[in-house]
C-alpha cells in the first residue's frame, strides 16, 4: 500500500476502543504524529476502559471518539471523510459465530467503510482485520477494492492476544500456552 503524507495524517481506527484497536491506537500515539478517529459503539467489555486508558496517552488534540454503530452509513461516511488511512477492526469477535445477525452487521459495517472510501476525496488505504470463519468480508473488501481501485489489504486472524483483552471467553489459547509456558 502507498499512503499518501498529509501534514495533519488522520487515521481511523473502527472497533478502535476493542482489544486490537486499542493497541493499534496506542502504537500509533506512541510511535507517530497522526490525529487518531476511534470509531467504535463501546458495547464490548472493557471498550470504555481502553478509551479512557488511550486518552491518557494522548496529546491534545490527536485522539477522538466517535461512538456510533457502523451500520449507520452516514456516521461512518462522516468518520472516512477525513482519513488518510483506515484500519477496519471492527468485526465479529469470536462468540456465537454461526448468527446470522453478526455475520449481517459485519457485512453491512464492511460495506459501509469500503463505500465511504471510495467516496472520499482522500482515497485512503483500507487495512481490514477478518476474524469470523467465512471468507464473505474478506472476499467483499478484495473485490470491492479491485473494482474501483481501492488501496485496501486483508489480514485473516485466527487467535490473538495480548494487553487491553477483557472478554474472558476471548484469548483462551493464549492463556493456556502461558501457564504451560510459566510451568503450570
Amino acid at each position: 500500500l502507498r499512503i499518501a503524507r498529509r501534514p495533519k495524517h488522520e487515521v481511523l481506527i473502527t472497533g478502535g476502543a476493542g482489544f486490537m484497536g486499542a493497541n493499534l491506537a496506542a502504537h500509533l500515539l506512541a510511535n507517530t504524529d497522526a490525529h487518531l478517529t476511534l470509531f467504535d459503539d463501546l458495547a464490548e467489555p472493557g471498550a470504555a476502559q481502553n478509551f479512557a486508558w488511550l486518552s491518557g496517552q494522548a496529546g491534545e488534540g490527536r485522539l477522538k471518539l466517535m461512538c456510533s454503530d457502523l451500520r449507520r452509513a452516514s456516521r461512518v461516511a462522516e468518520a472516512v471523510c477525513r482519513a488518510d488511512e483506515i484500519y477496519h477492526l471492527a468485526s465479529y469477535d469470536g462468540r456465537d459465530e454461526d448468527s446470522y445477525e453478526i455475520q449481517g452487521a459485519n457485512l453491512v459495517g464492511t460495506s459501509n467503510v469500503l463505500e465511504a472510501a471510495r467516496r472520499s476525496d482522500r482515497n485512503p488505504a483500507v487495512v481490514c482485520a477478518s476474524f469470523f470463519r467465512s471468507t464473505s468480508a474478506d472476499r467483499l473488501v478484495q473485490d470491492y477494492a479491485d473494482i474501483h481501485h481501492l488501496p485496501a489489504v486483508v489480514l485473516r486472524l485466527d487467535s490473538v492476544t495480548g494487553p487491553r483483552q477483557w472478554a474472558p471467553d476471548q484469548d483462551w489459547v493464549a492463556r493456556v500456552i502461558y501457564a504451560v509456558l510459566g510451568g503450570c
